[in-house]
């Protein structure tokens, strides 16, 4: 077990997390801005229920897939850090996987109206950058 290598996907995970609030606060606000109740319950109900966000709920499972994995594995072996990469770059790119080609279109729309969303999207491809990646091509 590399100590290095479960830092790296930590550091991946925190900043999955980051791109995941940065696009959900973004839509939130976009959605209904300043209106109605906006405590903290209230804006996650919008985020588990609302329609206009049900692509972001494809991050969201992503999220609890990776917090499951490192969770239910007694130590990170560069087959599952390949594993958790290629699940994360399905969604991000660069893999081409037409299942979330509305997310990356979603993303990369936002990108340069928010800064924010690119620089948390270069934090999550850096991170992703250190992870190793699956041997002969495989998934």
């Amino acid at each position: 077990m590399s100590t290095d290598l479960n830092e790296d996907i930590r550091g991946m995970n925190r900043c999955l997390r980051e791109v995941h609030r940065v696009l959900a606060e973004i839509q939130l606000d976009y959605l209904s801005p300043s209106s109605g109740d906006g405590s903290a319950f209230a804006r996650w109900q919008r985020l588990i229920h609302d329609p206009a966000l049900a692509w972001l709920r494809a991050v969201s499972g992503l999220m609890a897939d990776v917090d499951q994995i490192v969770h239910e594995a007694e130590g990170l072996d560069p087959d599952t850090a390949a594993d958790i990469r290629s699940r994360v770059e399905r969604v991000f790119g660069p893999t081409e996987d037409p299942e979330f080609q509305e997310i990356r279109d979603r993303i990369g729309s936002m990108t340069t109206g928010y800064p924010e969303v690119a620089m948390a999207l270069g934090d999550l491809r850096r991170s992703l950058s250190v992870l190793p990646t699956a041997p002969d091509g495989r998934e």
